[in-house]
């Protein structure tokens, strides 16, 4: 096992909620809702309208701009509008609503096969794009794919680290999905041919790790069992703990010889470029302790967390539900209502009968000075500071003196607060109203020009 960056924090283990099995495939009877407009603010543009018929796998929205990607549809029926609806994000966008039949009738090409021996770096590139794949954090998977010089990669990174110990979506895809997966992985040799693979697998996953040890095997590929501390899928730390580099947000992986793909991303990868399914589905844990059947879905795009909830068995007896969290515990998304459609990011939602976030709002005290956030930052940033000038709007102390903009947002220092006090949060809307500055400034220097 491997041990690393600086700080982490030791997240309480749910994992007595449910044990992984394998996934249910998930067909809802009900309409289908497609945000256009993804929980991070890019949006794509329809090229379906209303009264449309339309078809599984048929693209119903194209990138607009840097960084959005293609939407397909995952049923089969008619477009009844496109209007706004309330999604993850908690706002009201724009959505395309379809009737479903029931049927998921494909459309012609679906599910077409590639053999691997036919295609170079730049196809598989293109038909990941095409496919609409994104990473967790929502960007195009050809951003992190692409590198100027594919010799210079040494190491390419398959993390496969759930960043929480209540979820099982990666877990469930290596040992449900394994052929997949190892496709994957030659895709990836094929691209960065002088790169070792390396499989991060948290330690707590013993499973995982020998399953992936005895089915993922060749030259230059190997698994590591990584120390089960938080945030260990982040790529400042798989770095420091693989190679003992430390680097500032400003220098990218690929700079620094790494590539570093999460296994969900890769999954889809492979998906798209082998076997002809655009991005539409996913393996999702549905769990918490409101519900009454925890289990893994793979869930088709558009499927209301309603439905989800239904299916798992409901609320548990008795249970009240307070509080639903899409993606981990730490840094997910919370929706006031569970009427609000699973989009390409979702790998979890919990029901949950505690609101955490609310309870520890409520005993929110002053800073104490114990330093114990300075003692858990990965990058050795000086949180408690950071948060009196997140409170005094000192913007420039926050980006030049601080290095504020360095923050990973994992939530870490909130974490580990005895005072209760939401660092994160703060920190996040500080670099929100910083990158806004700097966008204004660039177009009034451009104005000028």
């Amino acid at each position: 096992m491997k041990q690393g960056f600086r700080g982490g924090v030791y997240l309480t283990d749910y994992s007595e909620l449910r044990r992984p099995t394998e996934p249910v495939f998930f067909d809802p009877p009900d309409e289908m809702v497609y945000p256009l407009t993804s929980w991070n603010g890019k949006t794509s543009k329809p090229v379906v309208a209303k009264g449309e018929a339309v078809l599984v796998g048929q693209l119903i929205a194209e990138a607009d701009g840097e960084d959005s990607s293609n939407l397909f549809c995952s049923c089969s029926g008619t477009v009844r509008i496109i209007e706004k609806r309330r999604t993850l994000s908690g706002r009201m966008q724009e959505c395309i609503v379809v009737d479903n039949d029931g049927e998921y009738t494909e459309c012609e090409g679906f599910g077409q096969k590639t053999d691997i021996s036919e295609l170079g770096t730049g196809e598989i590139l293109k038909r990941a794009a095409d496919a609409g794949v994104v990473t967790p954090q929502c960007l195009p998977a050809e951003k992190v794919l692409a590198v100027k010089d594919p010799g210079s990669i040494k190491t390419v990174v398959v993390n496969c680290v759930e960043c929480d110990p209540s979820l099982f979506s990666k877990e469930v895809l290596v040992n449900c999905f394994t052929a997949d997966i190892v496709k994957g992985a030659d895709l990836l040799r094929r691209m960065y041919p002088d790169a070792e693979v390396v499989f991060t697998v948290g330690s707590d996953r013993a499973d995982t790790v020998a399953k992936l040890r005895d089915d993922v095997k060749g030259e230059n590929i190997r698994v590591e069992a990584l120390e089960a501390i938080y945030p260990q899928g982040e790529p400042h730390c798989l770095i420091k703990t693989l190679a003992d580099i430390d680097y500032p947000a400003s220098v990218t992986p690929e700079e620094l010889g790494f590539v570093i793909i999460d296994i969900r991303t890769l999954f889809a990868v492979k998906k798209a470029v082998l076997d002809g399914e655009p991005s539409m589905r996913r393996v999702i844990t549905v769990s918490g302790d409101a519900v009454k059947n925890p289990c893994e879905f793979v869930v088709r795009d558009g499927t209301s967390l309603a439905v989800l909830l239904e299916e798992a068995g409901g609320l548990k007896d008795g249970a009240e539900l307070k509080k639903i969290i899409v993606g981990d515990h730490m840094n997910g998304l919370t929706p006031s209502s569970a009427d609000v459609p699973a989009e390409k990011t979702a790998d979890a939602v919990f029901f949950m009968t505690r609101d955490y976030a609310a309870e520890a709002e409520a005993a929110m005290d002053n800073c104490v000075r114990c330093g114990r956030c300075f003692t858990v930052c990965p990058i050795g940033l000086a949180p408690q500071m950071l948060a009196v000038a997140a409170e005094m709007k000192d913007y420039e102390r926050f980006e030049k003196k601080l290095y504020g903009m360095e923050c990973t947002l994992c939530g870490a220092c909130s974490f580990i607060c005895t005072a209760r006090r939401p660092l994160t949060q703060r920190f996040r809307h500080m670099q929100q109203e910083i990158l806004l500055m700097r966008e204004a400034e660039e177009k009034e220097a451009d104005k000028n020009e």
